[in-house]
């Protein structure tokens, strides 16, 4: 049996800066080897990588999970507020 390497790529679901960044090097992975990629993010960002990715897609699988837990941070600061975030 014929097995194929496969790396996986769990991307926040917080806006699309993550993706962006991570789709420049999934696509650098899909031109230059033999791999398969799974990638997991949230609804909008996996909708945006197929068309991103389109004519890799019989290497590609997808799978929509909420991957950003909503963490809120204090005014002005990188602290988190854990009242916010837990409420």
């Amino acid at each position: 049996m014929n097995k194929k390497e496969c790396i996986a790529f769990y991307i926040s679901s917080h806006g699309f800066g993550h993706l962006t960044r991570s789709l420049a090097l999934i696509e650098y992975l899909l031109q230059h080897t033999s791999y398969c990629i799974y990638l997991c993010s949230g609804e909008l960002q996996v909708s945006y990588a197929k068309i991103y990715l389109n004519k890799y897609a019989d290497r590609v699988c997808y799978s929509v999970q909420k991957t950003d837990v909503g963490l809120i941070n204090k005014e002005n600061s990188l602290c988190v507020n854990l009242e916010a975030t837990n409420s």
